[in-house]
């Protein structure tokens, strides 16, 4: 027996003609709105290619594409990630891009069979999905690798299970600070699996035992490398509460700086190559300088910011970027807000904690910050600063090379920089106007 109302809420068992025609034409309407999302994923595939290739995201400001794509499009970063994953490899698969572009395949089915489908294999997959909904679609590629048929027997070892947690605020900040310790330990970054994994043989057989066939202790502090550089100079924070503990600048024995013309270049792999003035700048905010070159004894080594005031700024931003939404917690810098050639001080009023990318943009420009810790504005604006500075090094060198003295060639500078401001000039430009600058020979 149906209860009162339950017909005209389920509507009636027979339709006249024109809720026919209505049924209709709004599932034509809808089957077109498909269409026209598929092809808008394949364009915005395109898109996001190229943005790749012109690193589009350093000129607004951003650590990266998947931040760009998050704050500018609205994704989250898992969506962000499949959404490249997804553009790249259909590159290389032109017939599930033809049926995305078309309609004939939904963004999440593409997602799903792009993670095992090959050149040989992308029509078996097309066809195998055509009936079946996302979530067979999903049951149908596990347990499969790139290359295999829709029809080849899944491999068990290949089959994922997930799991979802639902917890409290301080389990989640245990699970990130557990997952850098490990990761630290093992020596390399962990998936979801390999980190589980981790924590579940330690939960099992001790925080003594071994684990992926290292050695893993219950206090990690002895691996940490306390008097070594790497990746050419910088020392990666692998555990955010040792590098605030030790208060140590994170850029080493990494650059030489030239002191009349402010040029540098970075050692590294048995080569010495020039790097652009911006980057010079972001070592200068966080650095140990190693005095002169050409002393004739060593200088003592100092630390642009005192180790006691770089451990209060850390602990201050609780070892991350303050950058709004930024989740960096590793490679991390302390930065001037007021630079010190501006007269800007090592107080911790003057300090915050910014990570490698935002630091760099910050000084190529795209990222302005501007106030205080307490109160710090950031302002993202595409301009040409990297390219300004970046002329003004290469001038520098030709007008020395041509034979003016240092302090005409200042003066010839600083009269450039005021007559372009900030027009995008070619560098022939900027050298002429220079020399335009320069007082003429005797």
């Amino acid at each position: 027996m149906l209860r009162e109302g339950s017909i005209n809420e389920a509507g009636s068992w027979q339709s006249d003609g024109n809720e026919v025609d209505r049924c209709a034409r709004v599932h034509r309407k809808l089957k077109r709105i498909v269409s026209a999302r598929g092809k808008l994923d394949a364009e915005e595939a395109a898109a996001l290619r190229e943005a790749r290739t012109l690193g589009l995201w350093r000129r607004y400001g951003y650590a990266s594409l998947v931040e760009y794509m998050e704050r500018e499009m609205g994704y989250s970063p898992r969506a962000a990630l499949d959404r490249l994953r997804v553009a790249k490899a259909i590159e290389e698969l032109p017939l599930i891009a033809g049926a995305l572009t078309t309609g004939e395949l939904s963004f999440s089915a593409a997602r799903e069979i792009t993670r095992v489908a090959t050149p040989d294999t992308e029509q078996a997959w097309i066809s195998a999905t055509e009936t079946r909904n996302l979530r067979q679609v999903e049951e149908l590629v596990s347990g499969h690798k790139p290359g295999d048929a829709p029809d080849d027997p899944p491999d068990p070892k290949l089959v994922t299970k997930r799991l979802a947690y639902d917890v409290p605020p301080d389990v989640y900040a245990l699970e990130r600070e557990a997952r850098k310790r490990l990761e630290k330990l093992l020596g390399q970054r962990l998936d979801d699996g390999a980190f589980l994994g981790a924590v579940f043989r330690l939960a099992l057989e001790g925080t003594n035992e071994q684990v992926a066939g290292r050695a893993v202790t219950a206090d990690a502090s002895s691996q940490v490398d306390h008097g070594h550089a790497h990746d050419g100079g910088r020392t990666p924070i692998q555990d955010a509460s040792t590098n605030v503990d030790r208060g140590r600048a994170p850029y080493q024995l990494a650059y030489t700086v030239c002191t009349e013309c402010k040029r540098g270049w970075q050692d590294g792999g048995g080569i010495t190559v020039e790097v652009p003035p911006p980057v010079i700048a972001r070592a200068l905010c966080d650095a140990q300088e190693l005095g002169s070159l050409d002393a004739e004894s060593p200088e003592r080594a100092k630390q642009t910011i005192p180790p006691a005031v770089r451990r209060l700024v850390m602990r201050r931003d609780h070892a991350r970027c303050r950058v709004p939404d930024c989740r960096c917690h590793r490679n991390l810098d302390v930065h001037h807000i007021v630079p010190r050639a501006e007269g800007g001080s090592n107080k911790p009023d003057n300090l915050l904690v910014l990570c490698e990318a935002h630091h760099l943009a910050h000084h190529e420009g795209s990222l302005r910050i501007e106030g205080t810790p307490a109160n710090t504005t950031f302002v993202r604006s595409p301009n040409n600063r990297f390219k300004i500075e970046t002329h003004v090094v290469e001038t520098t060198k030709a007008l020395v090379t041509l034979g003016w003295k240092r302090h005409e060639v200042k003066a010839a500078i600083d009269a450039t920089r005021a007559h372009v401001g900030r027009a995008d000039l070619p560098l022939e430009e900027w050298i002429k106007i220079a020399l335009s600058k320069c007082p003429r020979p005797s």
